[in-house]
C-alpha cells in the first residue's frame, strides 16, 4: 500500500528507534501514510503499546486519522482536540499540541510520540512540545517534517540543544518530481520587486512591519497586479502570500478593481466559519484566487493550485519550501504549478527542489 520511498522512509525510522530521530518527506509526498503504518507496525508487532500523533493544526489531525483508519480500519485511534470537539483517548491518541498540553498533569505515559511538522519545535527548552516531551521522558520521538531546519539555516538534529538525534532518511522533492509523482514547480521572476534594501533582519527573519511597507506600497501593488494577471491568465487556483492583513486587503481590492471577479481573503483575523466557506469555494474551484498572510503555509492541503504568488520576502529555506510546496501536489488536468515571486526569494534560495538538509547545513 505505500510506495517505495514510503517504505525507505518507514524502515528508516523503525531502525532507528533506539534515539529520538526525525524523518524528512516532501509536502505532498504522503508523510500521513507513514504515520499510519508506523502506528500500525509499532500496535500489530508490540501489542500494548502506546502512541501519541501530534500536530498544531485540526486539519492535520483529521487527515491522519483518515490515512490511520485508511491503512488498518479496526485501529484503537481517538482524536483529542478542543477544536474538533473530541477529547477521546486510544492506543493511538491523535491529538492538537494545544489540547494535549492542558492535560499534561493527568497523561498516562506514552511509548510512541509522533510529531507532524516536527520543524515546528522550537530549539532550546520552552513552549509546548518541550514540556510534553519532559512529561514523557521514556517515550520513542519522531518527528516528521518537510522542512527539517531552522530559521537562519541550521539542522533540527544538529547542535548542543536539538530535540532529534538524527536525520533518519531524507526523501528529495526533485525524485517525487523525476517519478512523476509531485508536480514540478517553474519560476518566474516577477517584473517588479520591492526594494529590500533597507528592511532589517531581526533573528534571522527580516523585520516583519519594514516588509510590509517595502511591499504595501499602492504603484508596486498596481503593477505586480498587472504582472500576476498576464502570466497567470491560464491558471485556474492562484494562491497569493502577503505580508501583512492590510497588504493582503489592498492586494484583493487591487484585484477587484483589475477585472478579477474571484478573489478569497484569509488572515489571522478571518472567523473560522468564513475561513472555512472561503477555502472550500477555493478547493471547489469556485475562487479562483485565495490571498492570504501566514495562516496557510503548513497543514493546509488543496492539490488544485496550479499557481503561487510570493508577495513576500523570506530569509528563511524553511518557510520558503513550505510556501511552494503547496503547489506540489497533483491535481487532473495540472501539469506544473507556476511560481511568480516578486521578492527576490528563488535568488535568495535556489529552486525548491535544490533546497535539502545537506545544503542548507552548509
Amino acid at each position: 500500500m505505500l510506495r517505495d520511498y514510503q517504505l525507505v522512509a518507514l524502515r528508516a525510522i523503525w531502525a532507528n528507534l533506539d534515539r529520538h530521530v526525525v524523518a524528512s518527506l516532501p509536502t505532498g509526498s504522503g508523510k500521513s501514510h507513514v504515520i499510519a503504518e508506523l502506528c500500525r507496525k509499532a500496535l500489530q508487532e508490540y501489542p500494548g503499546t502506546r502512541i501519541l500523533v501530534v500536530a498544531h493544526v485540526k486539519e492535520l489531525l483529521q487527515q491522519n486519522t483518515e490515512k490511520i483508519l485508511l491503512h488498518w480500519p479496526e485501529a484503537p485511534v481517538g482524536i483529542y482536540c478542543a477544536g474538533l470537539r473530541s477529547r477521546q483517548l486510544n492506543s493511538i491518541t491523535v491529538a492538537s499540541i494545544q489540547s494535549i498540553y492542558r492535560q499534561l498533569a493527568k497523561l498516562d505515559p506514552y511509548d510512541l510520540i509522533l510529531v507532524d511538522e516536527a520543524h515546528r519545535i522550537p530549539h532550546g527548552e520552552s513552549g509546548m512540545y518541550h514540556a510534553l516531551l519532559r512529561r514523557q521522558p521514556e517515550a520513542k520521538v519522531v518527528g516528521l517534517t518537510a522542512t527539517p531546519y531552522r530559521l537562519g539555516g541550521g539542522l533540527i538534529h544538529k547542535g548542543e540543544d536539538a530535540l532529534f538525534d538524527a536525520l533518519a532518511c531524507e526523501v528529495k522533492t526533485a525524485d517525487l518530481v523525476a517519478q512523476g509523482f509531485l508536480a514540478p514547480i517553474r519560476s518566474r521572476r516577477g517584473s517588479e520587486e520591492a526594494d529590500l534594501d533597507g528592511v532589517h533582519t531581526r533573528g534571522g527573519e527580516f523585520v516583519p512591519d519594514e516588509m510590509a511597507a517595502a511591499f504595501d506600497e499602492d504603484n508596486l501593488t498596481k503593477a505586480v497586479v498587472a504582472d500576476i494577471l498576464k502570466h497567470a491568465a491560464g491558471r485556474n487556483s492562484i494562491m497569493v502570500f502577503c505580508c501583512s492583513v492590510a497588504h493582503c486587503h489592498h492586494v484583493a481590492e487591487a484585484l477587484c478593481r483589475a477585472g478579477e471577479p474571484s478573489i478569497g481573503v484569509i488572515t489571522g483575523e478571518t472567523p473560522s466559519v468564513d475561513r472555512a466557506e472561503i477555502i472550500a469555494s477555493f478547493k471547489a474551484r469556485r475562487c479562483r484566487i485565495l490571498v492570504n498572510c501566514d495562516v496557510l503555509t503548513t497543514g493546509f492541503d488543496a492539490p488544485n493550485i496550479d499557481c503561487i504568488v510570493l508577495l513576500r520576502a523570506t530569509k528563511s529555506p524553511g518557510l520558503y519550501v513550505q510556501i511552494i510546496g503547496r503547489g506540489l501536489r497533483k491535481a487532473e488536468g495540472k501539469e506544473d504549478c507556476l511560481l511568480l515571486d516578486y521578492g527576490g526569494n528563488v535568488v535568495r534560495h535556489g529552486p525548491i527542489d535544490s533546497v535539502t538538509a545537506e545544503r542548507v547545513e552548509k
